[in-house]
């Protein structure tokens, strides 16, 4: 026998030898295996010679065990044929009825067999086909077991023989519907009706469970959602259910024989149903009834929930604990309200089970392993994939050294068992553990097939494209693929259709193959149209740029304006720029603007249209994809995407740029059912073109108006007002004010909507252009308005009122200038010219926080500086400015420009006396420049004013000039003295001059001694120590000068007091 899987070919020989040295015949079986073509190793399956019948049980033992594991007997045509070679397989290559040898090397050790669990295990074995000499066969075994009463026995020739059996071995199976085992009579009934003509199932169920009741899809719903919701109440606060529903779910199964209703109704509820307590024993009987029905809805998707599904508890002792304390594991199983379900060893168990059922399916070449594969494939989904995971097998040395032995990859599917059996079972780098977890070698490169049972799938190409088209799992999509390959010649025949469904999928592997078909297929001629519209909803750009170039084959655009009305509503980035170049194209000058307009409305309102290749297009009640077979012209129905806000917006300008003509010509209810659509792109599209259609207001319905107003979306919202154009010049100008005075409340939308209706006004109605003007100006020139709103007024004013803005009308350039806005005084910077102030307002503009409005008025005074000189009251302002621009250009000019005559003293002085160090400064250069003696006094006096330290240091040096010996003065300066004296750790020159004047000044009269005396009195008291000693010593000096008795000073000295001896020796 030989075995090639893969890049392996092995072979295994087998040989059954007469011992001639015995005295009595004995017999050996030997057996050699190894790499095909190399030396083979060998053994022995007898360690000494056996009778006959024992070695001839061993070797039809070997010989069907690798039968079932893939070999093939080299000198006949039974077993599993080689894995084909990746080229074209014809049907004719494989049968697919199973072998004949297969099946009568079975009978032959049935019949041979003297012990009865093996018989029994080689009975189960048998193909499920109709076979009468097998049924004769395992009959008569079931009534000599009936004798024995192996409930096991019996059970599995039950089993087999509801699989091959026929009507007339159901009075056989009668006398089994009462046995006392529960298992044996469930399995009897469900033979029984198997084995029952369909037509009559539903009266032998009847007849023989006469007091079960009827289910119907409602209540089987209601008892199935009743407990699902109890489950998960009860499984937070850890309590049993109190509604089990094992028996509903085994009547709901029996009855489904006869009401395929009941089964509808199971199969969608059966996801939903938890493997937990109260359910289990149930769904345990829905895994084994799917199994010997075959059912090919219901068991793989009940064994692929149980495999998505956790254990209910992990057994491994006599005993579990759980929150409803300590379970006898064996007895809580066995009873009728069990708090416990499936542990992990019975999860394992059910899960190896389906896939060894696939497996005997595809050994024994029945024609229901790929009918079974397709449906346990389309049940696996991208949600089943977890995180690839990896692991690190290590061990330690004596010196406690950590050593890698192996590394483990698990992808995202390894515990999807029945997956992996059917996908990798001859895939080198993938392989089972003992738990039945798939690891994967990914260091392994395999470029194989490495399904189970090619051949099989060679013969049923329609089965894997099926698989291809329904499939929402990567790695089946990447299978189908695989397989398909393999047969060109069925390829070659996939209808159009098909590809389309593989393209618009979402992996890669499917997308790339159908295109490839595709593209065999290319000629000059362009797809069908409802074709093309298919391929634009492809997420691949490879199919769009595909597309594209069978849209660059059509030569006439005159039959295509449902084609055109559908691409225009798909959403993709290269359509819209393809769309973009069509008026370019000399085909699309054959298209009538009105009828793609109004196609593509009523496409975009129905949301889906039907193309077909004469160009009609049909609105459908119903939303499908999927193409119609007609025999005259190919019909598509397909449900347009969701308008998306970029596609939205585009699909206007495209309009406005392609059909502007055409929008005149809407039917204004087709654009208010636009309006009344529940999509709000929809929605805004529909307002936009109400907006554009030349009607009048009152043509408006005012149903349309409310669905604007009351619409959730700020943009459509803004319509409400942008429609107020379509009102009477005369109605419009009577709402301009309102409109203006509207905008700082407004969002955006409802901004530029009040715009382009005021736009609307100017035009129409010209008296009302001043007033618009004026009040715009005055909102820019009062208000604190939002940026947004300032560019779009400025930008209204530069559009709509250029010419008043150069006029300077109703000095609006001035109110720009001064507003609040920037934004508004760059605008007037951009209109002002000499002549449109005056000299005070220049002047008002150098201190403009606009520097190109401060740039004109300094242009503007170095053309004219006489306009600047008679400015000289103010210019300490210039001078003072914040914007170091403005300074300079003050210092500069008054420099340059002015002379002695220009300054007066209380102008010099107001300079010195700025709180600005640079004006300062200044001012006390102009002093020293245009000093008059004359002036010395008022200098001196208003200066003193000053809090400046340098100023007072100033003023310092006019003291014995201008108010030594003046008593009036000395006396009107105690402020300044006062202010020099205070200063703490400062100004020690000032306080040094002040000091001395006083000491030289105090006595020129009785009120400058007084006013001396109560200042240095004062001063001692609250200077700090350096500073009070100076002010003390003047003091008595001041006191030893006059004569207590003739002048009474405010100076009174406190003699220090003496230390006494004992403090001092402290």
């Amino acid at each position: 026998m030989r075995c090639q899987e893969g890049n392996s070919d092995k072979v295994y020989e087998v040989d059954l030898i007469e011992t001639a040295a015995m005295s009595e015949e004995k017999y050996l079986v030997n057996f050699r295996y190894g790499r095909y073509g190399s030396t083979l190793r060998e053994g022995s399956k007898t360690a000494m010679p056996v009778p006959f019948e024992q070695a001839e049980k061993i070797f039809d033992s070997v010989v069907i065990s690798k039968h079932n594991k893939g070999y093939v007997s080299e000198d006949d045509s039974s077993g599993e044929p080689p894995r084909p070679s990746p080229t074209v397989s014809s049907a004719a290559d494989h049968t697919d009825a199973p072998t004949a040898a297969y099946t009568d090397a079975l009978l032959t050790r049935i019949k041979n067999e003297k012990h009865d669990p093996t018989r029994s295990r080689q009975i189960w074995r048998l193909s499920p086909a109709p076979h009468p000499e097998a049924a004769a066969l395992i009959t008569d075994f079931l009534q000599a077991n009936n004798k024995h009463h192996d409930w096991r026995d019996s059970y599995s020739i039950l089993w087999t023989l509801g699989r091959i059996g026929s009507s007339s071995d159901i009075k056989t199976v009668t006398s089994y519907l009462n046995d006392s085992n529960p298992v044996i009579a469930s399995l009897a009934l469900e033979v029984m009706l198997a084995l029952t003509a369909p037509d009559q199932r539903q009266a032998t169920y009847q007849a023989h469970c006469p007091s079960s009741v009827p289910l119907t899809p409602d209540t089987l719903q209601q008892h199935i959602n009743a407990f699902c919701h109890e489950a998960a109440q009860q499984k937070r606060i850890g309590a049993p259910v109190t509604h089990p529903i094992n028996a509903v779910l085994k009547e709901a199964y029996l009855q489904s024989w006869f009401n395929p209703e009941i089964k509808r109704t199971l199969l969608a509820l059966l996801p939903d149903i938890p493997f937990s307590p109260g359910a289990f024993k149930g769904l345990r009987y829905l895994l084994k009834m799917s199994e010997f029905r075959l059912d090919r809805e219901m068991q793989p998707l009940i064994n692929i929930h149980l495999e998505a599904s956790a254990p209910h508890f992990n057994r491994q002792w006599m005993y579990h604990y759980s929150g409803h304390g300590r379970l006898e594991v064996s007895k809580e199983l066995a009873s009728d309200n069990a708090r416990l379900a499936h542990s992990q060893h019975t999860h394992r168990y059910f899960t190896a089970r389906f896939s060894r059922t696939l497996k005997q399916l595809g050994i024994a070449n029945s024609p229901l392993f790929t009918v079974m594969a397709e449906h346990t494939l389309l049940q696996y989904t991208d949600d089943h994939a977890k995180a690839p995971r990896t692991f690190n097998d290590c061990h330690y040395d004596r010196s406690w050294q950590r050593h890698l032995t192996r590394t483990r990859h698990y992808d995202g599917y390894a515990h999807c068992s029945a997956l992996n059996t059917l996908l990798h079972t001859h895939a080198p780098h993938y392989r089972k553990n003992a738990r039945g977890i798939w690891q994967y070698d990914p260091n392994e490169t395999f470029t194989g097939r490495g399904e189970a049972f090619p051949h099989l799938w060679d013969n049923a190409p329609d089965a894997l494209l099926r698989i291809a088209c329904h499939t929402r799992c990567q790695p089946v999509a990447d299978f189908s693929v695989r397989a398909l390959r393999d047969n060109s010649m069925f390829c070659a025949g996939i209808p159009l259709d098909a590809l389309i469904t593989l393209l618009l999928k979402p992996y890669d592997s499917l997308q790339q193959f159908a295109l490839q078909q595709l593209r065999r297929r290319g000629s000059d001629t362009p797809l069908p149209d409802h074709i093309i519209c298919q391929l634009f909803l492809s997420p691949s750009d490879d199919v769009i740029t595909f597309a594209l170039a069978e849209l660059d084959k059509i030569r006439d655009f005159s039959h295509s304006v449902p084609l055109l009305s559908t691409l225009l509503c798909l959403d993709h980035a290269a359509l819209r720029a393809w769309l973009d170049t069509l008026s370019q194209r000399l085909a699309f000058t054959a298209i009538n603007p009105a009828a793609l307009l109004t196609a593509t409305i009523r496409a975009i309102t129905d949301q889906h249209a039907t193309i077909d290749s004469g160009g009609g297009t049909h609105t459908e009640t119903e939303i499908d994809i999927e193409t119609e077979t007609d025999t005259r012209t190919p019909r598509l129905s397909i449900t347009l995407p969701s308008l998306a806000d970029v596609q939205g917006e585009w699909l206007f300008q495209w309009i406005q740029s392609h059909c502007e003509k055409a929008i005149s010509q809407l039917d204004v209810s087709s654009v208010e059912a636009l309006i009344q659509h529940p999509s709000a792109v929809v929605r805004l599209l529909g307002c936009r073109l109400l907006d554009a259609m030349p009607i009048s207001y009152s043509q408006i319905t005012e149903s349309t108006l409310q669905a604007i107003e009351r619409s959730s979306s700020k943009a459509i919202q803004a319509f409400s007002l942008a429609l107020l154009k379509k009102l009477a010049p005369e109605q419009l100008s009577e709402k301009v004010d309102y409109l203006i005075g509207l905008l700082p409340q407004c969002g955006p939308d409802k901004q530029a909507a009040i715009l382009s209706v005021i736009a609307t006004a100017i035009s129409a109605h010209k008296p009302s252009r001043p007033l618009i003007f004026q009040h715009i100006v005055h909102q820019l020139h009062t208000r604190d308005l939002a940026n947004s709103l300032q560019q779009l007024l400025l930008l209204f004013l530069s559009q709509h009122f250029d010419s008043a803005l150069a006029g300077n009308k109703n000095n609006g350039l001035w109110q720009l200038a001064t507003a609040r806005s920037a934004m508004a005084q760059s605008l007037a910077a951009d209109y002002l010219a000499a002549d449109r102030l005056s000299a005070e307002q220049w002047f008002s503009l150098l201190s403009s926080p606009t520097l190109s409005l401060r740039k004109q008025a300094r242009t503007y005074f170095s053309h004219q500086p006489d306009a600047l000189l008679g400015q000289m009251d103010s210019i300490l302002q210039v001078l003072e400015s914040p914007w170091p621009d403005t300074q300079s250009y003050g210092f500069t000019f008054c420099r340059e420009h002015l002379t002695k005559e220009d300054w007066q003293p209380d102008q010099i002085i107001a300079v010195c006396d700025s709180v600005v160090e640079p004006v300062q400064q200044y001012g006390r250069e102009l002093i020293q420049t245009y000093f008059d003696a004359d002036d010395g006094p008022q200098y001196m006096l208003q200066l003193s004013q000053h809090p400046a330290a340098n100023v007072e240091l100033f003023v310092s040096q006019l003291l014995p000039l201008y108010a030594a010996g003046d008593s009036d003065m000395i006396v009107a300066l105690q402020p300044y003295f006062l202010s020099v004296l205070s200063r703490v750790n400062a100004g020690r020159v000032t306080k040094d001059r002040v000091i001395a004047f006083l000491q030289e000044n105090a006595d020129t009269s009785p009120q400058t001694l007084e006013m001396t005396c109560a200042l240095l009195t004062r001063l001692s008291l609250t200077s700090v120590q350096k500073d009070k000693s100076a002010y003390l010593k003047l003091m008595l000096d001041l006191a030893s000068r006059h004569d207590a008795n003739q002048t009474e000073l405010p100076i009174h000295i406190t003699p220090r007091p003496t230390t006494s001896p004992r403090r001092m020796e402290e």
